[in-house]
């Protein structure tokens, strides 16, 4: 039997920030699977993928509950910021949030309690946004607790072409972090911005939802292996940053392997065309690089994560 769909408004106030909710109940009892896109307002890979997955639970026999938010922070995606242009405020940084706070905090608030609190797997769906570049990944969290075993079989059963664990629980204000206290595995999506990969995350959705007795049948997986990469995932701290403003001439791609010392791109000062060299100070894996050629001093260069050799 297909699953029941229901839409439905949710907000702080009549003139406050809020969302839209789909709602797919299936007829047996199952799981409470919630997909959030949007939470980030210049990555429109999330809303993309939200529609995806939309279709393909539209008539779907499931078991459980699906809800999908296709734009979670509607005031930032309209501006196409990755932040809210009323409050300045970060959403993915806000939860648990405040009822009585900014814009962002009312909404990380009702948000927390409308949705957050109702699952029991959580897929948040970015991507690398207008300035960067990704590969297609998905990530999660291990701090050896029961929500991030189930998190790591999960994140396998997903199919992405790579798979990044970071040591410990999520880092505080994400859409996660209240959800792995409460022993709900979340998983994250991010890719680049450049290509439609719609289609991929919401494949990924639905194998998601095979390996939790959701679905009969799934999209069959990738025959090549992930790419199994660990390290610290917080981009707000650490990274490869400029040194200087001005235009930015890169020398490496996603997935590249770098070495300590090596030079990873030049900066070039435009009024005088002095170019500095940008290099590593560590070995590792380019998981994320600056794609676009204008930068300001401390901006992010690229970011490098591990070999994940614990799960080789």
């Amino acid at each position: 039997m297909a699953a029941t769909f229901e839409r439905t408004r949710i907000e702080t106030s009549p003139d406050g920030p809020g969302f839209t909710r789909l709602d797919y109940r299936g007829s047996r009892p199952g799981k409470h699977l919630v997909v959030l896109g949007g939470v980030h307002g210049d990555e429109p890979q999330g809303p993309r993928a939200a529609a995806a997955v939309a279709r393909r639970l539209d008539g779907l026999d499931i078991a459980g509950h699906v809800t999908v938010v296709p734009v979670s922070h509607e005031a930032a995606f309209a501006a196409a910021t990755r932040t809210s242009p009323i409050d300045g405020g970060n959403l993915a940084r806000e939860f648990p949030g405040n009822a009585r706070g900014t814009a962002t905090q009312r909404l990380a608030a009702l948000f927390d309690e409308s949705v957050l609190a109702e699952a029991d797997i959580l897929i948040d769906m970015h991507s690398a946004g207008i300035h960067y570049a990704m590969p297609t990944l998905v990530g999660f969290c291990d701090d050896g607790s029961a929500a991030s075993v189930e998190a790591a079989r999960l994140a396998d059963a997903a199919g992405m072409p790579v798979v990044w664990r970071h040591p410990g629980p999520p880092a505080a204000g994400r859409t996660g972090t209240g959800p792995h206290l409460r022993g709900v595995p979340f998983l994250y999506f991010e890719s680049t911005d450049d290509q439609d990969q719609a289609d991929v995350y919401a494949d990924a959705v639905l194998r998601v939802m095979a390996a939790s007795g959701m679905v009969g049948e799934a999209p069959p997986a990738p025959a090549d292996a992930p790419v199994r990469l660990f390290g610290p995932g917080d981009l707000d701290v650490g990274g490869v940053p400029a040194e200087r403003t001005g235009l930015l001439d890169l020398d490496i791609e996603v997935l590249d392997q770098v070495t300590e010392g090596q030079t990873v791109a030049h900066i070039t000062e435009p009024s005088t065309g002095e170019r500095q060299p940008v290099s590593v100070e560590r070995d590792g894996i380019v998981i994320m690089h600056r794609r676009t050629t204008w930068l300001a001093a401390d901006s992010l260069v690229a970011f490098l994560a591990s070999p994940d050799e614990r799960r080789a």
